[in-house]
């Protein structure tokens, strides 16, 4: 049975970031380093979202922390997880307004409520299970992909009860979710090694495989886009790639950069630009999908590691750094 331990945290003191600014025409990058371990791999994280407070929160994968970020104050404030160097890797806001987190080492679900900083956190039943992402689904549910364990998982955020879907196909190491359009009743999935995307049903658990047309395009990143479609990255196949819900059709579009390996979500930014993070190039780029233009921008810190964003609460997009300890921003001043 899972077991839940809570928590209430008193978060350290506020310290006020260090940021650098890269000058360009059009959108402004800035990064702000993460305090005590900002600017290595301590404090790296691996995505970012705005919670209902309008902070950017943000995990530290490494050691096991959640920070937030205040865009108005310009103050990062860290909190450990119950469970350090648990290596959280997502976060999400639910319809709740609580953010959750996966910690893919701690092989574990865990919730932050804002409000209080109080943290909870549910074991997966599975171990070693790898959880690697989290998202919501219509049903309410916190669902999660097990990257090591090749299942699908939800959670009852009211109960704490999980349940648990092998993925049909072996070894396919689902590595990303995202909850489907307004109206979709499913969950969507990507399998970094199957080369496919998923969906579950969650009225009936039944579970489908797209393979996408790229070999070895090595998905690593999902989101649903603002079209209705879901969008992902392809890793090893360097492409961004859209998925019609309604017709099961793929259609993906080639980064200019041959190296720029693009990881996790496809953020629609405040400009009708999606944006998403270039690992390898360390830069962020934007696809334009009414010309179907690349542009790339570069990130201040050399090995930054861009890894996954969404929008902010204000003009602009927010990626973490999983190598570099920083938090990066791209916005419109």
């Amino acid at each position: 049975m899972a077991t839940t331990t809570v928590l209430s945290i008193v978060c350290l003191p506020a310290v006020v970031h260090v940021s650098r600014a890269v000058a360009a025409s059009g959108p402004t990058v800035s990064e702000y380093l993460v305090p005590d371990g900002g600017g290595t791999p301590l404090a790296g994280g691996c995505s970012a979202i705005t919670g209902p407070d309008g902070d950017v929160w943000f995990p530290e994968f490494e050691r096991g922390w959640i920070g937030r970020y205040n865009p108005t104050t310009h103050v990062i404030t860290q909190e450990p997880l119950p469970t350090l160097e648990s290596a959280p890797g997502a976060v999400i806001v639910d319809s709740q307004g609580y953010i959750w987190t996966d910690e893919f080492l701690g092989d574990k679900i865990a919730s932050v409520d804002p409000s209080t900083g109080a943290e909870t956190e549910y074991d997966v039943p599975t171990p070693l299970a790898g959880p690697s992402d989290v998202t919501q689904g219509s049903d309410g549910q916190i669902w999660f992909p097990e990257l090591l364990a090749d299942k699908v998982g939800s959670l009852n955020p009211t109960t704490g009860q999980f349940h648990e879907y092998p993925v049909p196909t072996p070894l396919a190491a689902p590595a990303a979710m995202a909850h489907g359009p307004s109206g979709d009743p499913y969950v969507y999935f990507v399998e970094f090694a199957g080369n496919k995307l998923g969906r579950i049903d969650v009225n009936t658990d039944a579970i489908t495989e797209y393979p996408i047309p790229t070999a070895l395009a090595a998905p690593f990143g999902l989101s649903t886009g603002t079209d209705g479609s879901m969008w992902l990255t392809e890793l090893g196949g360097n492409k961004i790639a859209r998925f019609n819900v309604e017709t099961n059709q793929f259609t993906e579009y080639s980064l200019p950069n041959t190296l720029a390996a693009p990881i996790g979500r496809v953020v629609q930014g405040w400009d009708g630009g999606l944006w998403f993070a270039e690992l390898a190039a360390n830069q962020i780029g934007r696809f334009d999908p009414t010309t179907g233009i690349f542009t790339s921008y570069s990130v201040p810190s050399p090995l930054a590691g861009p890894c996954d964003g969404s929008a902010g609460p204000d003009d602009a997009v927010y990626f973490m750094g999983l190598t570099g300890g920083v938090l990066i921003r791209v916005g419109a001043n």
